[in-house]
């Protein structure tokens, strides 16, 4: 598979314009950021396994800890790049 990468987001202002992003900023507990290391890690484990059967997958269903006052993380296979 080529390397492949892109970030897109929603604002708080628009939630409904999906936007392609430039820059991220995420501001975290380390606690937080190893975490998200750690699910963007399994999720691409996960994704490669599924040999295209999952296209996505999300932060918030993966971490129950997670509530719907944090940002989700969806990581995406790509369709055409």
């Amino acid at each position: 598979m080529s390397k492949f990468f892109k970030i897109y987001c929603y604002t708080k202002n628009d939630p409904e314009a999906l936007a392609e992003c430039s820059e991220v900023s995420i501001q975290a507990s380390p606690e937080v950021l190893r975490e998200l290391s750690s699910f963007l890690r399994n999720a691409a484990d996960k994704l490669e396994r599924s040999s295209g059967n999952i296209d996505h997958i999300h932060l918030q269903d993966e971490t129950k800890s997670r509530s719907d006052e944090f940002p989700d993380v969806i990581a995406v296979l790509p369709t055409n790049h």
